[in-house]
């Protein structure tokens, strides 16, 4: 039934009370006969009709509620587009600092990394010389030594945090681009639906297609 809370106009009451009683009589429909089949004909137009008038009745009484949202819409988008665009303007300048802060910290890390690599090749090629002198004195036992007890010098790491503001945080977002859709999985590939529908229709089926099979429904189609 319509919901007391609505303000409904008595036109339109009317219509879905009778529209109701319609639809509950044809529960029970059946044909048996000609005589029923053409009725069942008669009260498809009637349907058809019924639902023509509630069509028109409902845009009559929500186009009003329409324009006024397009009006508020408009009202508010230019505003709401400036705000995403302000948004969007200072998110990337966020993350072009914190990208900016991430290349300088990899090159600190980059020259640091260079002058341990060539102190610890200065240490490697000492404890080489003084292996070597070490076995010139017929001392091997210390030449080992001396080479397996070379200082290694750690791997320099550069920590810069980020600045933290609460309530605002970054993470990765994976996303995609296709590079060559000839190489694209068959599971990750969506038919074309709607293509394939308008060229059944326009071929009526008689032209192949690999992987498709064609085929006619019979529908039932009333005018008024």
């Amino acid at each position: 039934m319509v919901s007391e809370t609505l303000e409904i106009p008595a036109q339109a009451k009317q219509l879905i009370e009778e529209t109701e009683i319609v639809v509950a009589q044809t529960q029970t429909f059946a044909i048996a006969t000609v005589t029923d089949y053409q009725l069942a004909g008669e009260e498809l137009k009637t349907i058809k009709g019924r639902m023509k008038e509630l069509d028109d009745l409902r845009k009559s009484m929500t186009r009003p509620l329409d324009e006024a949202k397009k009006r508020i819409m408009a009202m508010f988008s230019p505003v709401e587009d400036g705000l995403k665009k302000a948004e969007n303007l200072i998110k990337r300048a966020m993350l072009g600092y914190q990208q900016e802060q991430e290349r300088k910290r990899q090159e600190e890390e980059a020259r640091l990394r260079k002058i341990a690599e060539d102190e610890q090749r200065r240490r490697n090629a000492l404890a080489t010389k003084q292996a070597e002198k070490a076995r010139a004195r017929g001392n091997e036992e210390r030449a080992q030594e001396i080479l397996e007890n070379v200082p290694i010098i750690p791997t320099p790491i550069v920590v810069k945090e980020q600045p933290k503001v609460k309530g605002i945080s970054t993470r990765k977002v994976w996303k995609f681009r296709i590079i060559d859709a000839n190489q694209l999985p068959r599971e990750y590939m969506i038919p074309n639906e709607k293509m394939l529908l308008a060229f059944a229709q326009a071929t009526k089926g008689t032209i192949p297609v690999p992987g498709v099979e064609f085929y006619s429904e019979k529908i039932v189609a009333a005018g008024r």
